[in-house]
């Protein structure tokens, strides 16, 4: 999702083509904000898995329940979304200055 994002922004900052979608994305953008969310995602996911982890030694390594199961999943896939939201948003960022000549 984030590759055709990058490159209909590239499409829409160099005049090829039109995007009202993209546009507004461009227009809207902060990085810290997008930033923010990215950290929330990251530290619900391992504030998630990390609490799974303590009940799991708890246990002495004993087997999880299937909701557990499910809930850690929630925590790796968040983990993965926030980390990826960070990273992208610099990238866009970096993008976006690199065509306008104007950090955002």
């Amino acid at each position: 999702c984030f590759l055709g994002i990058f490159a209909k922004t590239v499409f829409v900052l160099d005049g090829i083509g039109k995007s009202f979608g993209i546009t507004r994305l461009i227009d809207g953008f902060e990085l810290e904000l997008a930033l923010l969310a990215g950290v929330l995602a990251l530290g619900t996911g391992l504030a998630i898995d990390g609490h799974i982890l303590l009940g799991w030694l708890k246990t002495h390594g004993g087997t999880l329940a299937q909701s557990v199961t499910n809930l850690a999943i929630l925590g790796g896939t968040l983990i993965g979304l926030g980390v990826e939201v960070i990273f992208s948003s610099f990238f866009l960022s970096i993008l976006m200055a690199s065509r306008t000549k104007r950090w955002v």
